[in-house]
């Protein structure tokens, strides 16, 4: 079989990736489904590298954990997440009550 018969393309990209190379891809296209206002963030540590969110609470920007390590799983547990805090912002009127329920309810998850 031929390369010609056979493109890679911008959506079959991905198809062609391993390790990883598919892991960053998979987070840039999570980070790309993110809602408004949360975002995900790679961190990384000497002990391997970890998934935050952040998002805008008051006047500034926080950059919280949320407990999942960079895999394929942990950027699917952590887009999940985001769509919780973007609900749960625009639920809690106080920021006091929100970090109380982002504590119990993302850690937790």
């Amino acid at each position: 079989m031929s390369e010609k018969s056979n493109p890679v393309t911008a959506s079959t990209t991905a198809d062609y990736l391993i390790g990883y190379e598919r892991i960053l891809d998979y987070f840039q296209q999570a980070q790309k489904e993110c809602p408004k206002g949360v975002g995900l963030k790679r961190d990384r540590k000497a002990s391997g590298g970890y998934i935050t969110l952040q998002f805008k609470l008051g006047d500034k920007r926080v950059n919280k954990t949320c407990g999942c390590y960079l895999t394929m799983q942990g950027i699917t547990d952590a887009l999940r997440k985001a769509h919780l805090v973007a609900s749960g912002l625009q639920s809690f009127s106080s920021e006091s009550r929100f970090l109380a329920w982002y504590h119990k309810t993302s850690l937790s998850l």
